[in-house]
């Protein structure tokens, strides 16, 4: 064996990041300017979203009676009855409710389709979260739980905190001090 080449053994120890054998390395590059500014915006829409559904939850919590409720026929049909049959406040609730879950979907390809492995996992647990409030929403308004209401504050705390951290690391280039033109 020639000593100028490395044998086969000597080039995985030197160099572990470097395909061998014909072997193909894919790397994940680096999310555009554009993906984390749509990310932001998106993350910044599902938080408005979820202060939005805090505030129609807290009417109805105020304002619904249990009179407003029929239970009975499951999830899907307490979601009808409450949209068409249900006060103002709670046919609201639902429906924001019903968006934030196509939101919530939304940013979880958004944030695989970038490669960006924290607003990956985060928004997949505010995901999680969105669905289980829904359920426990759906739950409440079809068996008249009074735990549910307390899940679902709970879980949408815990979709919000997971919007907060993504914007948070996903931090503007603006909000860098460097960007900052004196105009005197």
């Amino acid at each position: 064996m020639d000593e100028a080449s490395p044998s086969k053994d000597d080039r995985q120890l030197s160099s572990p990041f470097q395909p061998h054998d014909g072997a193909v390395v894919v790397m994940a590059k680096p999310p555009s300017t554009g993906q984390v500014l749509n990310l932001r915006r998106a993350n910044l829409g599902a938080l408005v979203a979820l202060i939005v559904q805090f505030t129609l939850g807290i009417a109805v919590n105020l304002y619904a009676s249990s009179e407003d409720q029929s239970p009975g026929g499951g999830i899907l049909t307490a979601i009808g009855r409450a949209i068409s049959r249900g006060p103002v406040f709670l046919s609201l609730h639902v429906v924001v409710g019903l968006l934030l879950i196509g939101s919530a979907v939304s940013l979880v390809i958004r944030a695989g389709i970038a490669h960006h492995r924290f607003t990956s996992v985060t928004s997949a647990i505010g995901l999680v979260a969105i669905l289980g409030a829904a359920m426990a929403g759906a739950a409440f308004a079809d068996r008249g739980r009074s735990g549910a209401s307390m899940v679902m504050t709970i879980t949408g705390a815990i979709a919000l905190l997971c919007y907060a951290m993504n914007l948070f690391v996903l931090a503007s280039p603006w909000d860098d001090p460097s960007h900052i033109h004196d105009s005197s």
